[in-house]
């Protein structure tokens, strides 16, 4: 303790240690003279007790010093300790501790400890000392914060948990998101993830291509009728694929009730039992049903509900999305195989059978889902509301209120902005901006228009020109799907992916892939079956990689969304090019194939001719530095957003920009 005269003395050593005593209203000069600049640097302060209120100079503020030697992760940690003592004395006013029952400022300087300065902290004799007890009590629990809310002008109080504060480095899902191994979470997570993907990706596939096959050899239409037919079936999913986005919950089921009704008309419309109804022997039951059965592409709504059930760590989002991009591939390649056999057999009766099944399917895992996901609680990494406070989901029901949907649709563009900030800002491209821009739509306009013309027309050719079965047709599309996935498999995975990079890097990769599927529709147009099949799997190929590549420069740059006159122009392209195949088949079997080796061809040489030509000034060329700086992204962080790899970066790209339908 200091000794009761200490407070009189002034500049002097108390004896029993090298103590300093300093009146803070004396001179300074007197100060320096009795301890130099060089010897105050090797200084610790440590406040010890307060000074009596019996004493004469009560109102007097001192400060004790003893000199240590202090190394140099000491004096760290002291820094960090000073610094946050400022700023809490700062935020926090006398009388506003002094309401909340806070320790005093003599208190707190009694927990600052071994400070590397001198610190005239000046000390409240006045106060009773029998607080002190308490105080110290209350400095064990969790500190008390404060948030000013601006619009009422008033301060509320919490308390945060102090395991806010602690980090398990070893297991980083616990504290960027919930626990994932609770039993409900992995149920939810199956539904989303893999079953209901599985399903849409069972379903969807079928319309086009078999139903339309069925019209040509069957039923004996016009030209007209066939086109009118396959333009309505493309703008159906155009339509569910855009409004699903904003209500994913509400339109998915919707659209899987109406792909359920579809394919029931389809069957209806092949009994004659049913042929009553309608005096054209089914016809107008299976073109309606027909249409109807393309409401199901809901993938992009799906990949909402997946973000869903993870919101707070997109490294883990991006995980899932790959799982569901992969389900819903590989339910291609089995539908495929599985439908040529059912339509070589049990005709399209069989195949309409088989997508009802998959959609009733798809409709009560959505229904579980939907039950399981009333009840969840949004997770809370922080726990900084306690257990008092629960955030839980709000009803699921659907809504048709202008108004609403317009809130849900800025929320929703608001989350994909922020998302495509943050993969532009910590990956970014290595291509300009202003070659992106021009990239993009173009890209997709010759991958989107040739595989539409290909992979409409090859039923026709394969079981027309080339008179081979439908077992024959339902394995090549199984194949193509396969090399499909394969090709995606591989591009996705991190070692292969870096040696393709190094290969083929940017922009090169589009180079590769627009010239791909252009040399892949020059041989599908090929009389030969042989030189048709390989043109076919090599445009599988092809197009999966310029998939890829556009969707992960789409994602890091500024222009994650395609622009809406683009998408205007390459849509009505695409509903003209599939109302004019049937007269381009009727005038020549190979004419398709031509047509969209011209859209391959078109976008290939307009892209390599702006390459070529295009003014490379100092506004557009690549930053060395920044690239450079950019290589630090590869190391560990605790950020999840900081730890992507390509594929999960693939994945939120395709999350953004939803399906180009």
């Amino acid at each position: 303790k200091i000794p009761e005269s200490a407070s009189s003395k002034e500049n002097e050593g108390i004896e029993g240690g090298e103590f300093i005593v300093v009146n803070h209203n004396a001179d300074s000069s007197s100060f320096k003279k009795k301890k130099p600049k060089s010897a105050l640097k090797k200084v610790k302060v440590r406040v010890l007790s307060h000074i009596s209120n019996n004493s004469s100079n009560s109102n007097t503020g001192v400060s004790v010093a003893v000199k240590r030697s202090v190394s140099k992760e000491e004096l760290q940690r002291q820094k960090k300790l000073s610094k946050q003592l400022q700023l809490q004395e700062s935020a926090e006013s006398a009388s506003e501790m002094s309401e909340l029952g806070l320790a005093s400022p003599t208190s707190i300087a009694d927990a600052f400890v071994d400070s590397p300065h001198i610190s005239h902290t000046s000390i409240n004799t006045n106060r009773d000392n029998s607080q002190s007890p308490s105080a110290k009590a209350r400095r064990k629990g969790p500190r008390v914060k404060s948030i000013r809310f601006s619009a009422t002008n008033e301060i509320r109080m919490y308390t945060p948990n102090p395991k806010e504060f602690e980090i398990d480095g070893n297991k980083p899902t616990d504290v960027y998101g919930p626990n994932y191994n609770s039993a409900k979470s992995k149920i939810r997570n199956f539904f989303v993830v893999r079953a209901i993907p599985f399903t849409y990706g069972a379903s969807s596939s079928l319309t086009t291509l078999y139903f339309f096959l069925e019209l040509v050899t069957n039923y004996g239409l016009s030209s007209k009728v066939i086109g009118a037919y396959l333009s309505a079936a493309y703008f159906t999913r155009v339509v569910f694929t855009s409004i699903s986005r904003y209500a994913p919950k509400t339109f998915v089921l919707l659209g899987s009730v109406a792909a359920l009704v579809g394919f029931g008309m389809v069957f209806l419309s092949q009994r004659p039992e049913s042929f009553w109804i309608m005096n054209d022997e089914g016809l107008t039951f299976f073109i309606l049903g027909s249409i109807f059965a393309n409401s199901n592409e809901t993938i992009s709504a799906t990949q909402m509900l997946v973000r869903d059930q993870h919101l707070e760590n997109v490294k883990i989002l991006g995980s899932k999305l790959k799982v569901h991009f992969f389900m819903s591939k590989l339910a291609r390649v089995f539908t495929f195989a599985v439908s040529g056999f059912l339509y070589q057999n049990y005709g399209v009766e069989g195949v309409a059978l088989y997508g009802a099944g998959m959609v009733c399917l798809q409709i009560l895992c959505l229904i579980a889902y939907f039950f399981l996901d009333i009840y969840r609680i949004h997770h809370d990494p922080n726990n900084a509301f306690g257990e008092d406070f629960i955030a839980m989901k709000p009803e699921c029901r659907p809504t048709f209120s202008i108004r609403a949907a317009r809130g849900k649709r800025r929320l929703f563009k608001s989350a994909m902005s922020k998302l495509n900030k943050t993969l532009g800002k910590y990956y970014p491209s290595d291509v300009p901006q202003n070659i992106i821009r021009f990239i993009i739509p173009l890209g997709l306009f010759g991958l989107t228009l040739s595989s539409m013309c290909i992979w409409a027309s090859t039923a026709l050719i394969v079981v027309d020109d080339f008179s081979q079965g439908y077992l024959v047709l339902g394995t090549i599309f199984a194949a193509a799907s396969a090399l499909d996935l394969i090709t995606s498999s591989f591009l996705l995975s991190k070692g292969w992916d870096t040696k393709f990079r190094k290969l083929m890097p940017e922009p090169y990769n589009f180079f590769m892939g627009l010239f791909g599927i252009t040399l892949a529709s020059a041989l599908v147009a090929v009389p030969s079956f042989s030189v048709f099949v390989t043109g076919f799997m090599l445009y599988s190929i092809f197009s999966s990689l310029l998939s890829a590549a556009l969707t992960e420069v789409q994602g890091s740059s500024n222009n994650a969304t395609e622009p809406v006159t683009s998408q205007v122009m390459r849509r009505l392209c695409t509903a003209g090019s599939l109302f004019a195949l049937p007269f381009l088949h009727a005038l020549h079997p190979r004419l398709p194939f031509i047509l969209g080796l011209w859209y391959a061809l078109l976008s290939s040489v307009t892209f390599t001719v702006y390459m070529w030509c295009f003014p490379r000034g100092d506004d557009v060329e690549l930053d060395e530095a920044g690239l450079q700086s950019t290589a630090t992204r590869n190391r560990p962080s605790r950020r999840p957003e900081r730890n992507l790899v390509r594929s999960e970066r693939v994945m939120l790209a395709r999350l953004m920009k939803g399906k180009d339908v």
